[in-house]
C-alpha cells in the first residue's frame, strides 16, 4: 500500500485538526506550530549529539543520521582497539576482543549498542591496566 500524498494527508488529517466549525482556528494553528518548532529544535540537538557534532539540521533523512552515527561509532571502537594494541600485548587485546564478542552474543548489544560496546571496551581496558599495575 502506498503512502498517502502530502495533499491527501493535509485534507484528511490537518484540515479537520486545525479547523473549528469549518473555519481556521488560530489557537489550534498556533498550538501545532509551537509543537512543530519544539520538535524541530530538539531533533537538531539529537542529530548533533548522535553524529559527533557533524550534522545538526533536522531535515536529514534517517538513513543519513544512522550512517553518520555508525561511522562515528566504528571510528571510536577502532580508536579504542588501536589504543589497546599500543599499550598491551596482542594476547591481552585478543582476550579483550573475545570477552566483548561473548558479551555481545549474550545480548549485550540489544539496546544502544554503540554506547555499551564502547563502555565495555573502556571497562575491560581499565581492568587490564589495573591488573598490570598490580603485577608491577
Amino acid at each position: 500500500m502506498s503512502k498517502p500524498s502530502w495533499e491527501e494527508r493535509f485534507k484528511t488529517f490537518w484540515k479537520p485538526l486545525l479547523k473549528t466549525n469549518g473555519k481556521w482556528d488560530e489557537k489550534k494553528i498556533s498550538d501545532e506550530l509551537h509543537d512543530l518548532v519544539f520538535i524541530y529544535e530538539q531533533v537538531g540537538e539529537v542529530y548533533c549529539h548522535l553524529t559527533g557534532n557533524l550534522l545538526s539540521k533536522p531535515m536529514y533523512y534517517a538513513g543519513t543520521i544512522i550512517t553518520a552515527h555508525d561511522d562515528l561509532v566504528t571510528e571510536l571502537v577502532e580508536d579504542e582497539i588501536e589504543e589497546l594494541l599500543a599499550r598491551h600485548s596482542q594476547e591481552k587485546v585478543e582476550k579483550v576482543w573475545e570477552e566483548m564478542l561473548a558479551w555481545a552474543e549474550d545480548g549485550g548489544l540489544s539496546t544502544f549498542p554503540a554506547i555499551y560496546f564502547i563502555s565495555g571496551l573502556k571497562a575491560i581496558k581499565a581492568d587490564l591496566e589495573a591488573q598490570e599495575e598490580e603485577t608491577k
